[in-house]
């Protein structure tokens, strides 16, 4: 049985992301995610006709929640329309992170760099790995090696001066970086 629950932390997560970011609010929302970091977070091996079914399913699981919600995929890129009683849902039952309201407040400061975001994750861990990286895409990776409080690879790009990330999983980074 594909593994839901991941599923649905992950998009609590994004929503809470998105509420602390822009506030809250009660809309729908678009969530996208590739078909390999899907496989990976509900432990599936499928191919696209075989994820929708699967993320039917999710949506049967999670209904009661989350709210019934829509699955539309391009290729491998699958969109997630929620409902916005996923929203409300998220509000009103999932608690901020205190780890993810720090982050996105450093983001949010005119001037961050990438030594501010190293030590946002510092004041929660000394568990950090913070690692200059040769890529085009990205400068600098940082995640908490144990995977707590946060699970994710923060992959961190300097852009004219401006500090952004692109957050996934272990799984997802290696994959893309093979």
């Amino acid at each position: 049985m594909p593994d839901y629950e991941e599923l649905e932390k992950s998009i609590c997560y994004v929503i809470k992301e998105q509420h602390i970011k822009l506030g809250y609010s009660a809309n729908s929302r678009w969530l996208y995610y590739p078909l390999s970091a899907l496989n990976h977070m509900l432990g599936t091996d499928c191919d696209v006709a075989g994820m929708e079914k699967v993320l039917e399913g999710f949506f049967d699981y999670a209904e009661d929640r989350l709210g019934r919600g829509k699955v539309s995929y391009k290729g491998e890129r699958f969109c997630l329309h929620m409902d916005g009683k996923a929203s409300e849902y998220v509000h009103d039952k999932v608690p901020d992170e205190p780890f993810l309201v720090d982050l996105v407040a450093a983001f949010s400061e005119h001037g961050t760099t990438m030594e501010d975001v190293v030590a946002v994750f510092r004041k929660y861990s000394d568990k950090v790995h913070a690692e200059a990286v040769d890529s085009d895409e990205f400068d600098m990776l940082v995640y908490f090696e144990d995977g707590k409080p946060d699970p994710f690879v923060y992959c961190l790009a300097d852009e004219m001066g401006h500090v952004t990330y692109h957050r996934m999983t272990m799984a997802e980074l290696k994959e893309r970086i093979e």
